[in-house]
């Protein structure tokens, strides 16, 4: 093919494909003839197809950690510490909040020390796959998971004075609605 000036994007595709007509015609003949020891033709095919497979592979992963943001509060009339007899399901004690009469000096502090929304950590991976199709083409099959280990991630809890949610986590959190899943396939040329 040199000698007819193919260019070497059309021959590399081309003198694999006739290697293996040539290759498969001549097991064929063997094969007939009684001359194939089926054995180590098995040992060869068993071990050859799934290192094929080995190779060409890819992952990346995103591992975020989330400590809780500061809770801030408005003005209110505070009786206690609202860190300390917290009820079951609450991240603090509502109790101890009590809406302020109007025009009261803000006299509670803005945060709490310590007092924090819920932390999480969320997993986010990617697993690719390549395979070559030609020397200038390949196939890509991408797994990508958001939230990998399907993680519930609560919003912060309402921090609304004299709500009748306050304290509670009541949704969740940054639009994480649990593990995503989406599959690619491309085709690199």
């Amino acid at each position: 093919m040199a000698l007819f000036a193919v260019s070497p994007e059309t021959m590399r595709p081309t003198a694999l494909t006739l290697n293996l007509i040539v290759a498969g015609l001549g097991a064929v003949r063997y094969w007939y003839r009684g001359q194939t020891n089926i054995r180590l033709l098995l040992a060869f095919a068993v071990t050859a197809t799934p290192a094929a497979f080995i190779g060409g592979w890819a992952t990346s992963h995103i591992l975020m950690a989330h400590s809780g943001a500061l809770l801030g509060f408005q003005q209110a009339a505070v009786s206690g510490d609202p860190r300390q007899n917290v009820p079951a399901g609450y991240s603090f004690n509502p109790a101890v909040f009590a809406v302020s009469p109007a025009y009261t000096p803000r006299t509670n502090p803005l945060y709490y020390d310590g007092l924090r929304g819920r932390s999480f950590w969320q997993l986010d991976s990617t697993v690719v796959k390549y395979f070559q199709i030609t020397e200038r083409f390949k196939l890509e099959l991408r797994l990508e998971m958001f939230n990998a280990p399907n993680v519930f991630i609560p919003s912060d809890p309402d921090t609304g004075i004299g709500s009748g949610t306050m304290g509670q986590s009541t949704w969740v959190a940054g639009g994480n609605y649990g593990r995503e899943i989406q599959y690619t396939g491309r085709i690199h040329f």
